[in-house]
């Protein structure tokens, strides 16, 4: 049986959940069913299935990407933007009155490269960078957005 694995990749992370923390494992396949290369965290998370298994404590968990209310892990795993983006230090405020504060980086096209057009931009969650570590914050919990150090 073992002949009929898929290859993962595990990914260390902590969850901050409606419900509450969780540190676990997350398993990424070597290669993405949507793009080439492998597989990544944020397609796990903003792929179209609703369920995603964590591994914490040895028992595997079944997580509702909609009760997650950010996900931090190491900058070692996750794929980090080119330099040369559009970078801007902000403090994300989330609807339960959690602050999280680092570096929002991205590429936008000509004449997009606002702040707000990215928060905007498709996708469910927000990466912000900050010490080694990234945090992917998920955009339906944000309550406001604001700039750290300059008037927007």
């Amino acid at each position: 049986m073992e002949e009929l694995r898929i290859p993962k990749a595990q990914v260390s992370l902590k969850l901050a959940l409606s419900n509450g923390d969780l540190e676990g494992k997350v398993f990424l396949a070597d290669y993405a069913a949507t793009h080439a290369g492998p597989e990544r965290l944020l397609d796990v998370l903003g792929g179209p299935d609703r369920f995603f298994p964590v591994q914490s404590e040895g028992v595997v968990r079944l997580v509702c990407r909609d009760a997650v209310r950010w996900v931090r892990l190491g900058a070692e795993n996750f794929d980090d933007p080119p330099q040369g983006l559009t970078q801007e230090e902000v403090a994300v405020l989330l609807r339960d009155g959690t602050r999280l504060e680092g570096t929002a980086r991205f590429d936008a096209p000509a004449g997009r490269a606002r702040l707000l057009d990215y928060l905007n931009a498709p996708g469910h969650f927000l990466p912000l960078f900050e010490a080694g570590e990234v945090t992917l914050v998920n955009r339906s919990e944000i309550a406001e957005v604001r700039f750290k150090g300059r008037a927007p």
